[in-house]
């Protein structure tokens, strides 16, 4: 679930968009790198898939890295093509996908992000203070998840981040317009 609301959280504020279908399409794919395991959610659905991947690769190898990253962008570009998505949807798949890795980079673990060299990324030079999954960590990272999400909505649902900044500010329409003007 963390891994969705950091999809969630990373789509809506990258394509400002709250559209259940392109929320819907970052959750899926923020789901896609773990199917390298069966013990995943993903990885039970799709369980013959996930076994063969399992038997060939380790946890967080080869679906783990840019180059899954860059295969999965590049294949879903054909629903784009036959207009089952439109672009800012079809973005939602590399982002959902690509934060999803990037935030297992942050476990105990990490990812060998630039497979097929041996290299684990992993952030964090203190491995006791790296995130345990299903720990502590992981719970802080999800509310904060949640709080950027509710965030997004609400600056969203007031008509983007020029109303909402004005707003804060105090400037109202008529000196928005004459500094739009003085800067053109």
């Amino acid at each position: 679930i963390t891994h969705a609301a950091i999809a969630v959280a990373a789509t809506t504020i990258s394509l400002g968009t709250f559209s259940p279908k392109t929320i819907g399409i970052a959750i899926i794919s923020s789901q896609l790198p773990d199917i390298d395991t069966t013990s995943s959610m993903i990885g039970r659905m799709l369980f013959p898939i996930s076994s063969q991947i399992e038997k060939m690769y380790p946890h967080r190898t080869i679906t783990h890295s840019l180059i899954a990253v860059a295969v999965v962008a590049i294949a879903s570009l054909l629903l784009v093509q036959y207009q089952i998505l439109s672009v800012r949807e079809w973005l939602a798949i590399p982002i959902g996908y690509g934060v999803s890795i990037f935030s297992d980079c942050f476990t105990r673990q990490g990812v060998q992000l630039l497979w097929p060299l041996p290299v684990w990324c992993v952030f964090g030079s203190n491995p006791n203070r790296r995130l345990i999954t299903g720990g502590v960590g992981e719970y802080w990272v999800l509310s904060i998840a949640m709080l950027v999400v509710m965030g997004a909505w609400k600056v969203l649902d007031a008509g983007g981040t020029r109303p909402v900044v004005s707003q804060f500010i105090g400037m109202n329409q008529e000196m928005i317009s004459y500094i739009g003007e003085l800067v053109s």
